[in-house]
């Protein structure tokens, strides 16, 4: 990566090129994260085997994929045609998937994720285009709530059915990947990045839900079947982890210059 980079700072310097204006920007931004679908998608579909005589129809609860809008700010350092820039961003995504039985009562599952997201750029311009390398740090939360649902509408935490809960996890990891963007004027710029997951850990923590009526703790299930055999988590490679929402990134976004 450090070649590629070089080559084109160095071609970029030669041709007089002017970075962005150093400045504080605000910034705007679109990303479609992908999680480990395989992995995730297998709670909805061993769920769905296991009541498929009741269901009404299958579900899938958990996406192996969301698109999730950020905030942030962005402090940017130029000289000549080489600009270094820190961003900082918060983002959120969400999903709500319910099932239902021939009885009217059901399981609903809402998921969330939070990610903080701190990313290094150094870039090199040519006009109104800006190509670099992008890298940095992630911190994903996970929440997961699980409730049963009943036909008039109501909806229960409690302990009638194990698979209820509040789960949650964390997904610290860094990124790495390349940004290339349009500059338009000296206070919009319009930077797409594509960033992957660089792991320095591959061991896998199980969502949890840390309920102490349910003697300290219980997974959420990856695999439905062998959850039903092991409720209370003891077989914890049964259960979705946190390593199941690390994945690469597309993002989209906007920077407008404050000052």
């Amino acid at each position: 990566m450090r070649l590629p980079l070089l080559l084109a700072a160095g071609l970029l310097v030669a041709m007089g090129a002017r970075a962005q204006p150093s400045g504080v920007y605000v910034t705007g931004a679109y990303s479609q994260a992908r999680y480990d679908a395989d992995r995730l998608g297998q709670l909805g579909t061993t769920y769905s085997s296991y009541f498929a005589e009741s269901l009404d129809a299958p579900v899938d609860f958990l996406p192996g994929e969301q698109m999730t809008p950020a905030l942030g700010v962005t402090g940017r350092l130029s000289s000549g045609s080489i600009g270094f820039g820190l961003t900082y961003q918060l983002g959120r995504a969400t999903s709500d998937v319910a099932s239902t039985f021939e009885n009217g009562r059901g399981n609903r599952v809402q998921s969330r994720t939070l990610d903080h997201v701190v990313t290094m750029d150094l870039t090199g311009q040519f006009g109104p285009v800006v190509v670099g390398a992008s890298a940095g740090g992630m911190f994903r939360g996970v929440r997961v709530e699980v409730a049963t649902t009943y036909p008039d509408g109501s909806e229960s935490l409690g302990s009638e059915f194990a698979f209820n809960g509040v789960y949650t996890a964390s997904s610290p990891y860094f990124e790495v990947g390349a940004l290339g963007g349009l500059a338009l004027g000296d206070r919009l710029f319009i930077p797409v990045r594509v960033l992957f997951p660089l792991e320095i850990s591959d061991t896998r923590l199980p969502v949890t839900d840390y309920d102490a009526s349910r003697n300290g703790k219980n997974y959420l299930p990856r695999d439905f079947d062998r959850w039903v055999a092991d409720p209370s988590g003891v077989d914890d490679g049964a259960a979705v982890s946190d390593r199941d929402y690390v994945g690469p990134r597309l993002q989209v976004g906007v920077e407008l210059r404050l000052f």
